[in-house]
């Protein structure tokens, strides 16, 4: 500030007495150039007035005491500001910064603002209380400091003197500071917080947002919200603490001899540990979302995790994470209404195209969305860097963002334009934008979005915040997180074999360490569940994950959100539940989670123990290929392509009916005898958020060396539609396990065993199709034919009846009747591959003769991994040759 010298040594002195008969005025404590102004104080060119902050500084207004503090923040408009305006946004802070900014606000001679405020403490005690209680007072980015909370020592205020002076007035009038609630100061808190890329080392919550995942973030500030100082009461009282005291400003309570505080000017919960603890030793301090978890110091709640209660406060419609604070940047242009039809769509799809997003200069506000290429529609980046779809109405907000519908009424005197604006838009011309905005080329494509580095099918590895049009890719990456991804993600652009088995043995230990698998295979297919997590995108589909237990606490529901924290940064997934009654509300959930694309995953937890599972709307999610159906959104005449899905879930003793079993692929756990499973690392969540960079990275390598190298073996076909084997188990092939094979023999071992067990159609007709394969020898028999030879055995010879389909119990001889209740039954499997007994067996309807169903015959076939197997040879017989040259006629009557 030296270099300020005004013109006129008499004006400043005259400007500053009378600057300091208003602060005067206001009871605020200030000085001039460190000491207390008198009026024979002198005044010099460089002469700086200060106000007070804190304790020291109080003023009363109507009977309450008022502290003073300062809020610096980048200036607006600027690149600096950028890394606070998304955490305004997500935490619905902008009118509390706007009310903040028509205070008394100056501008500083290094790009912020100073905002000053008041906020209501009855004694400096309290106070203190209120300043250490916030979540953080600086946001740090990188080595730098870009906005704080000021509460102590003095702040220069030398204002508004003259236009150049180091100091101008930005807002309000001077010494009109913004009078704050104790709830208002948090919420600024939060912000900074939010926006900080590390921890405040004097901030004294029991909570560290960095170490949780920014869905679980989101739900936590939007439940402290709801909650106040009478709800975190009642918590606390639910919890056995004892109130002791009470006053206008805080609740005091005792359990098991701690002692806590509760501000009710917050709703903070301060627990002071054993003795009257200041918040600046060792007590801690507690929103409402921190009291539902088990991370107190006086003993768990209750065995939730924070990523678990804010998915239960969700799904329980506690708390609503919709949110939308959407605008181009810049000037909102006119869109005048008087012209056609045709003209409004293209002057607004015109508009839209070229506009980019008010939060991040860089972004396009609308991207073109692609499944493998195919537009599936147009999407937005949020200010909370989540993707927006538009469709239907929500499709208005758009075009709100982008331009305003008015009407041009002429020039005023001074010549500028005068509008009347229209806030109704109608239905044709949102529709009609938006189908123009879908052609191909008017907006820029999105094929891939990730609040994480991601690879695509071509093997670039994307891992800059932003938009890569090259790639067709868009990566929103939290302010806070870039430079931590910056530093900790490194992945080779051609890895070689030892960094992707390096790559491995820190997943598994790191990540997989502690958990109690069953077998080796189970460890494997974890693995597996983790690359298919994170680089589901790079599939063309995927199976569904089983995890299951015999017993209770062993971590399967861990396991699972463990994979989807390490994919999305979130726990988050669409909830579904087994039955053919929750099949619609399944499809509802699915096509949620597809449109507004804030999760892949859609799980089940807890199946109820012993339970089937069965549904048919899962079969078709995980049967199919991206992009090979559609979805239509409830209550909408709009439709989302189905794709990108991970299915998964988790139970006790749980079986899969139907044709589940083998499109899921199970991960079985067991309880240590007599203890807790012990993980490698305790608290695996914070790990897992703390080290993502580094983890992902290792995902990558193992994945892109996979890509850029042949397969290093086969392995036997799981007879999947979509391409997900050859990416993700192709993997590995490479990788080495500790017993010498390669990772992918151990995770497919036993797997057409598991396959055989779980299929209902195997254990109901398995046994009847063998029995009549090999009493046919070969020949095509018709329905009646086949009821007789199922009846055809002799228990003198050591045959047992075959074991038959329930429909088919009672119906075989030659009894009238059975040809036609049996050529019914065998309609439903035919040509279906039917295991049992390590073979495979298909029957097939054969119309030999004519068109009467007397005329129908059917021939059965029975193939092991060797291939065909010859009528009257052993299924189980893998060693001899199936086919051989002299076995033309019985191939050709096989296949016929």
């Amino acid at each position: 500030m030296n270099d300020y010298s005004p013109d006129d040594n008499g004006a400043q002195e005259l400007e500053l007495r009378a600057k300091a008969q208003v602060l005067g005025s206001t009871e605020v404590t200030y000085s001039l150039d460190g000491a207390a102004f008198e009026p024979s104080t002198v005044v010099e060119a460089t002469s700086i007035l200060a106000v007070k902050l804190g304790v020291g500084s109080h003023r009363y207004i109507d009977s309450t005491r008022y502290y003073a503090i300062a809020v610096e923040t980048p200036a607006p408009e600027t690149d600096a500001f950028d890394a606070v305006a998304p955490a305004i946004a997500r935490a619905s802070c902008a009118r509390l910064f706007t009310a903040l900014r028509t205070g008394w606000s100056e501008t500083t001679d290094h790009g912020t603002v100073v905002h000053h405020a008041l906020v209501p403490a009855v004694n400096d005690a309290a106070f203190q209380d209120l300043i250490r209680s916030l979540p953080t007072r600086e946001t740090h980015s990188g080595p730098n400091i870009v906005a704080k909370i000021l509460f102590r020592a003095d702040q220069a205020v030398l204002p508004s003197i003259t236009a150049d002076g180091p100091y101008t007035l930005f807002g309000g009038q001077f010494a009109g500071a913004a009078v704050l609630t104790g709830r208002e100061l948090m919420g600024i808190a939060v912000v900074l917080d939010e926006s900080s890329d590390r921890r405040d080392g004097m901030a004294r919550g029991i909570y560290d947002i960095r170490e949780h995942d920014a869905h679980t973030n989101d739900v936590r500030d939007r439940f402290n919200r709801t909650q106040n100082s009478v709800d975190v009461e009642r918590q606390l009282v639910n919890l056995d603490w004892r109130v002791t005291e009470e006053n206008t400003e805080s609740v005091h309570l005792t359990k098991d001899g701690f002692m806590g505080e509760l501000l009710r000017s917050t709703g903070m919960f301060i627990e002071r540990g054993e003795r009257n603890a200041m918040l600046k030793d060792d007590a801690v301090a507690h929103t409402a979302f921190d009291l539902l978890i088990g991370i107190r110091l006086t003993g768990a709640l209750t065995d939730a995790n924070a990523e678990s209660a804010a998915n239960w406060l969700v799904e329980h419609a506690v708390v609503t994470t919709d949110l939308v604070i959407f605008s181009a940047r810049g000037k909102i242009p006119q869109i005048e209404r008087t012209g056609t039809t045709q003209s409004i769509i293209k002057t607004w799809a015109e508009t839209i195209r070229v506009a980019h997003s008010s939060h991040d200069a860089a972004t396009p506000l609308a991207l073109r969305r692609t499944v493998t290429g195919i537009t599936q529609g147009v999407v937005s980046v949020t200010p909370s860097g989540e993707l927006k779809s538009w469709v239907d109405r929500g499709a208005r907000t758009l075009l709100i963002a982008s331009g305003q519908l008015s009407e041009f009424k002429g020039n005023d005197d001074q010549g500028n334009p005068r509008y009347k604006n229209f806030h109704e838009i109608p239905e044709t011309i949102v529709e009609g934008t938006i189908e123009a905005l879908r052609t191909e080329s008017v907006l820029p494509a999105l094929e891939y979005f990730g609040r994480e580095p991601l690879i695509t099918r071509e093997g670039q590895v994307i891992s800059e915040h932003g938009y890569d049009m090259a790639n067709k890719a868009f990566l929103s990456i939290p302010r806070r997180e870039r430079r931590q991804w910056r530093d900790e993600y490194n992945v080779p652009r051609t890895p070689s074999l030892a960094d992707a088995q390096a790559a491995y043995e820190l997943l598994d230990l790191e990540l997989l360490g502690g958990f109690p698998f069953e077998h080796d295979r189970d460890g494997a297919r974890a693995l597996c569940y983790v690359l298919t997590a994170v680089c589901r995108s790079l599939t063309t589909g995927s199976p569904a994950w089983l995890a299951v237990a015999q017993d209770r606490g062993v971590g399967k529901t861990l396991l699972l959100m463990v994979g989807r924290i390490l994919a999305q940064g979130s726990a988050e997934a669409a909830s579904y539940y087994f039955g053919r009654f929750n099949d619609d509300e399944t499809t509802k959930a699915i096509a949620t989670a597809l449109r507004k694309g804030a999760s892949r995953f859609v799980h089940c937890d807890e199946i109820p123990r012993g339970d089937i599972m069965k549904s048919i709307v899962i079969t078709e999610t995980i049967t199919g290929v991206d992009g090979d159906s559609s979805i239509r959104i409830l209550g909408s005449s709009e439709s989302v392509i189905r794709s990108g899905l991970i299915v998964s879930a988790a139970g006790n003793n749980v079986e899969t009916g139907g044709d589940l079993g083998r499109r899921f692929i199970k991960i079985a756990l067991v309880k240590p005898q007599g203890k807790q499973p012990a993980l490698r690392n305790p608290n695996l969540i914070a790990y897992v958020n703390k080290n993502r960079p580094a983890l992902l990275a290792a995902v990558h390598t193992i994945v892109l060396f996979g890509m850029q190298n042949e397969v290093a073996h086969q392995t036997e076909s799981m007879r999947f539609s979509h391409n997900w084997q050859e990416i993700i188990v192709g993997a590995m092939t490479h990788l080495r396990h500790k017993t010498g094979q390669s990772l992918a023999e151990v995770a497919l071992d036993g797997w057409a065993e598991e396959i055989e067990v779980e299929d209902e159609l195997g254990s109901e007709w398995g046994n009847i199709l063998a029995t009549l394969w090999a009493k046919s020898l070969g020949q095509p028999k018709d329905a009646a034919e086949l009821a007789i030879l199922a009846n055809n055995y002799d228990t003198r010879l050591g045959e047992v009846a075959p074991v038959l389909p329930p429909k088919l119990v009672g119906h075989i001889g030659e009894a009238a009747g059975n040809s036609r209740i049996w050529s019914k039954e065998i309609s439903s499997v035919n040509g279906t591959s039917i295991p049992h007994d390590g073979a495979t067996y298909v029957i097939r309807k054969i119309d030999r003769a004519g068109k009467t169903r007397r005329a129908l015959q059917y021939a059965i076939t029975c193939f092991n991994e060797n291939g065909l197997v010859l009528p009257g040879r052993d299924p189980n017989d893998l060693e001899t040759p199936q086919v051989a040259e002299n076995d033309d006629e019985v191939l050709a009557l096989e296949f016929s």
